[in-house]
């Protein structure tokens, strides 16, 4: 009996990257146009939004982050978060993330622009990643393509889309396209500049802030939302750190943002503080910084002025008013690590000149003579640095004034002297046809007397160029009219004698009329015609 043969159906043979694309389904792939409609379910538009409901406070920043405040004054931050099922219906959530938010605690409107453009780009860039999890491969993005004229066996046909990888080539991109919108919502970014800081402080919480302020002992300006939410949330027990005021700014030498160490049990102790600290920084040491007025502690700690010559200048300044020993302090740090001894002598021979000062003169209401004292110490402490002055063991402050006044005088000579040798410099003045002045005189500057004249006159730098006009590169020109005067400035070449325009300004850098502009434009012109008959010839 004859029997059938069962043929077996026919199978393809696909290579490994041929079958993952055969494999790849459409919801793989998301268009820009789905995209944007999505992202646009959420005003993003609106830079900022509180909404006060149930038992959340929420401050909702460019539609996709918020901070979220609970009951129990705890701040969290939230962001949306995208999921699509089969059919590419969206579902939106707030989830907890993390995120410095960068905006500063006291900041100018017009600053704040590029801020929220970088949270609504952290926020996106995350739900980029969302889909990325989801399994979609890729976003379909349109491209414009540029016609070009190649060979026959090149296909020509442009490309109207392109395929970017979910990660960092289809954030970067949708990046791109959020920022050149938001180049377009500058009044929308003024109003929501206003809102922020009408809300942001009700995000703060106050006794955290004190504690961040006098442990870095920096403004308001000076601080982030972000770093201060991290603090924060390291600081948990703030009636201990508020029992240790003394010990507050010592914090400020652990490693900005890193909070580990909040969490030791003796953080509060010398031991603990001295592991982070030189080892010359003693205990005696510690305790001797503590004593003094907060201000000086924290220069001392911040500019780290705790080596012996450092302190000793506390015993030279010791019942002074803190606002001059910071003063003082705070010019002398640049000097004490490299020349100490030398800086020493001097602090304490200013201190004991002015002590007399102390209690009698305020540093408030009578100001003025405490400038003029500080400002001696700096004309001094300039005039021992310019020269590499010896301060000698028995030399009184009288008499480093008398040698700082002896130098001042000695280069004020020298100036004069150089300046004068520079006023009697002359240079040859250019040659031009005659032509209608319009009434204004035209005199060409050619000494340096003429050159500083002109500049103490008219109030600007003109002698600065004292050295081109010399090496005939440059020429300056008065020109004066019955109601206007100007200085003009031309660049010169020096072999063909050609002029170039450069500036025309009148008194301290006002502009100049236009007929000054047509009467200088028309003497190039004629000095050039000049120059350029005389090497015709």
């Amino acid at each position: 009996m004859n029997s059938v043969t069962a043929i077996p159906e026919p199978q393809i043979l696909l290579s490994s990257s041929i079958a993952d694309m055969a494999v790849m389904e459409e919801p793989n792939v998301l268009t820009w146009q789905r995209f944007y409609a999505l992202l646009n379910q959420q005003s993003w538009r609106r830079m900022v939004k509180r909404e006060q409901g149930g038992h959340l406070d929420t401050l909702v920043l460019a539609g996709f982050f918020r901070l979220v405040k609970r009951p129990n004054q705890t701040v969290t931050l939230q962001r949306l978060s995208l999921q699509l099922d089969s059919a590419l219906n969206s579902t939106w959530s707030w989830v907890n993330c993390r995120y410095s938010l960068e905006f500063m605690m006291q900041s100018y409107q017009s600053a704040l622009a590029w801020r929220f453009s970088r949270v609504l780009e952290f926020a996106i860039g995350a739900i980029v990643k969302d889909l990325e999890k989801q399994g979609v491969s890729a976003l379909v993005v349109p491209v414009k393509t540029v016609k070009k004229n190649g060979d026959d066996s090149i296909d020509t046909t442009p490309i109207t889309t392109a395929y970017l990888d979910m990660g960092k080539p289809a954030k970067k991109w949708v990046s791109e396209q959020f920022t050149k919108q938001f180049s377009f919502l500058d009044q929308g970014i003024t109003q929501g500049s206003r809102a922020l800081y009408k809300h942001l402080w009700d995000f703060v919480d106050k006794e955290k802030l004190s504690l961040y302020l006098q442990i870095h002992q920096c403004t308001l300006s000076e601080v982030s939302f972000g770093e201060l939410h991290t603090f924060s949330q390291h600081v948990i027990d703030v009636a201990r750190y508020q029992q240790h005021r003394d010990w507050l700014p010592w914090l400020s030498t652990f490693p900005r943002g890193q909070y580990r160490h909040y969490a030791h049990p003796n953080l509060f102790s010398y031991e603990h503080l001295q592991a982070h600290l030189p080892k010359t920084v003693s205990k005696g040491v510690i305790r001797k910084i503590n004593r003094q007025s907060r201000q000086v502690q924290a220069l001392l700690i911040k500019t780290k002025m705790w080596t012996p010559p450092a302190l000793s200048l506390l015993d030279a300044l010791s019942g002074y008013p803190t606002t001059i020993q910071v003063r003082l302090l705070s010019r002398a740090q640049y000097d004490i690590a490299s020349k100490h001894e030398r800086l020493q002598r001097l602090v304490f021979r200013w201190a004991n000149y002015f002590k007399p000062m102390i209690g009698r003169v305020k540093v408030r209401k009578q100001k003025p003579q405490w400038e003029r004292a500080l400002m001696q110490f700096h004309d001094v402490l300039h005039w021992v640095e310019r020269e590499d002055a010896v301060i000698h063991k028995n030399q009184t402050w009288y008499s480093l004034v008398a040698q700082h006044d002896r130098w001042v005088a000695r280069l004020n000579a020298e100036r004069l002297k150089a300046d004068a040798q520079k006023d009697a410099v002359t240079w040859e003045a250019a040659q031009w046809q005659g032509f209608d002045t319009q009434g204004v005189q035209i005199k060409e500057i050619t000494s340096g007397l003429e050159l500083r004249t002109e500049g103490q006159d008219m109030e600007h730098c003109v002698f600065s160029y004292f050295d081109e006009c010399v090496g005939q590169r440059y020429r300056v020109f008065s020109l004066v009219s019955d109601s206007e005067r100007a200085t003009l400035g031309v660049d010169q070449e020096p072999v063909s004698r050609l002029v170039q325009y450069d500036q025309l300004r009148g008194a301290r850098n006002e502009m100049s009329s236009q007929r000054m502009a047509q009467v200088a434009q028309e003497l190039i012109r004629s000095i050039n015609a000049k120059s350029n008959g005389e090497l015709g010839r």
